[in-house]
């Protein structure tokens, strides 16, 4: 019975220390858009973080007030994709480092050419 508790408790200990030492690895994009003609606040924009093969790592919707926020992205080389519906959209390349909150700051969309 005494070692089972030993057991428990050293395995506790291993998987909680795995979930630490795997934390400082991701990183996070914050930002706000907004309409480029009148300065504006854009709500409900889709933000996508998307690897170079495509693959989407992460992703939100702009808040009310056009500001975003997407955690837990791997520390890596990423394309983020902005768009809206009756706009441009946006592609920019991004570099995530580890721990890193990457501030996007205001970002701009054009409306589409009609």
């Amino acid at each position: 019975m005494k070692n089972n508790k030993i057991f428990l408790y050293i395995s506790f200990i291993f998987w909680l220390s795995i979930g630490w030492s795997q934390t400082g690895e991701n990183g996070s994009i914050i930002g706000s858009i907004s309409d480029r003609e009148k300065g504006e606040p854009i709500p409900f924009v889709t933000v996508a973080v998307r690897t170079s093969e495509g693959k989407i790592v992460g992703g939100q919707l702009s808040d009310e007030q056009g500001s975003f926020t997407i955690s837990k992205i791997p520390a890596g080389s990423y394309l983020i994709e902005i768009q809206f519906l009756g706009y441009q959209t946006l592609k920019q390349e991004i570099v995530i480092s580890s721990g890193e909150v990457l501030d996007m700051g205001r970002v701009y969309l054009s409306e589409a050419a009609t």
